[in-house]
């Protein structure tokens, strides 16, 4: 997303409080064979970062690998 900060908010926005909003992504520290490319794509700790502190989500666990290209995280709306 161009900005997804304002993603995370949106999807945050259509949970109510103790909800799960869920992000799935390329891993940026290999290639694939399809996706985005590498210089675009946001690391774990970035959206980590952008949800906790712009989106007020909080992560109850660390990031998920799923193999073999992505990972993800889930996120809570705590209000």
């Amino acid at each position: 997303a161009e900005d997804p900060v304002s993603l995370l908010c949106s999807a945050r926005d259509l949970v109510r409080p103790g909800g799960v909003v869920a992000v799935i992504h390329w891993r940026s520290d290999i290639p694939t064979p399809r996706g985005p490319s590498l210089s675009i794509r946001p690391t774990s700790a970035q959206i980590l970062d952008w949800a906790n502190t712009a989106a007020g989500l909080t992560a109850p666990a660390s990031p998920l690998d799923l193999p073999p290209w992505h990972f993800g995280l889930k996120f809570l709306r705590t209000s």
